[in-house]
């Protein structure tokens, strides 16, 4: 990262998505696509990562979910009520354009994901993500998430744990 200046916004029509390539066909064509349509429906809302020329960096989407009791580990579900599910807040995607790829914009945009979580006015116990490949795993792991008991690519932060600023 260069001392540009950055800013991670709601995404609006200003943008050009079309330019967006993360190197994931799915990723990539779901931005490119159909995002707004999901938006205009509120089944979620995405944040854009971008620079000063414009240029769009990276995007993740947040929407509501739940969590099955029984999915998280011991130690977590003893600290809960025992509703069946528990509220929290998903992560559907996460993707960096390509050009910016390895200069650490995918966690400047984990954590802007896990501060407005914590800090949303809805209640939610955790940040869930599913992660598609290993490599995935060990980033979310590296910022603390944990892994659903028999879902080892489905990972969870206790938004508790989250300090924010």
């Amino acid at each position: 990262m260069t001392t540009e200046t950055y800013r991670i916004i709601p995404l609006n029509s200003t943008f050009d998505r079309n330019s967006f390539d993360c190197d994931s066909e799915p990723l990539t064509h779901y931005f490119r696509h159909f995002v707004t349509q999901d938006i205009k429906r509120k089944l979620t809302n995405c944040f854009i990562l971008t620079n000063t020329t414009h240029q769009i960096i990276g995007y993740y989407t947040l929407s509501a979910h739940s969590i099955c009791l029984s999915d998280l580990p011991q130690q977590m579900k003893k600290k809960l009520p025992r509703y069946p599910t528990i509220p929290s807040i998903k992560m559907g995607r996460l993707a960096v354009n390509q050009p910016f790829r390895g200069q650490g914009f995918g966690g400047v945009l984990l954590i802007d994901a896990l501060k407005r979580a914590a800090n949303s006015e809805i209640g939610a116990y955790a940040l869930l993500v599913d992660a598609k490949d290993d490599n995935a795993v060990r980033f979310y792991q590296h910022y603390g998430f944990i892994s659903l008991l028999d879902k080892t690519d489905t990972l969870f932060y206790p938004l508790l744990n989250f300090k924010t600023v």
